[in-house]
């Protein structure tokens, strides 16, 4: 098993926590482990920052840092406008394999919401309340 150190970087808190659970279920099944270098997941508390951070990441990528973003669809259109308004590019599967990129469609919150049965049971409300469509939701926060 090897282990791999990576910079990461959200921009607020659900999405860290959705991140942590990510790399946990990653590294239950993988033969390697990613581990986060020391202070990160780093909460950039903004779109421009997390942008600016991944675009500065993108020219260090040579170097073979590993890093992950992972950022909201939002009001782009699409995955590949946001990968063209980012970093120039027509698709995120362009960008260096250490630069590890997830973009949550609509929006990480949405992601959280669409499992009604845990979201449901961790508020202690009924899962009534929630809806089969999160991404429907204009602002899912």
């Amino acid at each position: 098993m090897a282990d791999i150190y990576v910079y990461a970087y959200v921009e607020d808190e659900p999405t860290e926590a959705v991140l942590k659970k990510m790399i946990e279920y990653v590294n239950s099944y993988s033969r390697n482990r990613f581990l986060f270098c020391n202070g990160a997941p780093v909460i950039t508390r903004g779109y421009g920052n997390l942008k600016n951070t991944a675009c500065r990441f993108l020219r260090a990528e040579k170097s073979g840092i590993w890093s992950i973003f992972v950022t909201d669809l939002d009001q782009f259109e699409t995955v590949h406008s946001l990968c063209n308004n980012w970093f120039g590019l027509s698709c995120f599967r362009q960008l260096p394999s250490q630069m590890i990129f997830r973009i949550a469609v609509r929006e990480v919150e949405s992601w959280i919401i669409a499992d009604k049965e845990g979201i449901a049971e961790f508020l202690n409300v009924a899962v009534a309340n929630f809806t089969d469509l999160p991404d429907n939701i204009s602002d899912p926060k």
